[in-house]
């Protein structure tokens, strides 16, 4: 995949699932890529907190599950038009990167070429 592709964020919303300790948080993700995503929300979680997130991808149905780390929030970048926070994923399997590469090619595509 080139470098192009793999920085390419895709304006998609899904609904992700994040468990952190005891308790389950459903929110939207506004755009992803292979690396990360962001999550749109007005509470965002402190940045370091890890989380074992869960989504999927709506174009091959493949249900993700993945740790993951918060690595900034519209508190520490106020630029940031949303408010919410940037995912980095973690702990990623050869297996779930290909998996998301392929959507990240997959909707660069699409939205190219429909939009």
């Amino acid at each position: 995949m080139k470098k192009k592709d793999r920085d390419y964020r895709l304006p998609i919303e899904i609904l992700v699932d994040y468990h952190q300790k005891e308790s389950l948080t459903s929110m939207f993700c506004r755009n992803l890529n292979a690396s990360g995503m962001f999550v749109e929300t007005t509470n965002p979680l402190e940045v370091g907190t890890t989380v074992k997130m869960s989504f999927e991808l709506p174009f091959n149905k493949v249900k993700v599950e993945v740790e993951a780390i918060v690595r900034w929030t519209s508190n520490t970048r106020p630029e940031t038009e949303v408010e919410g926070m940037g995912i980095e994923y973690i702990h990623v399997s050869t297996d779930l990167k290909n998996i998301l590469n392929e959507a990240v090619v997959y909707y660069k595509g699409y939205y190219e070429n429909e939009h």
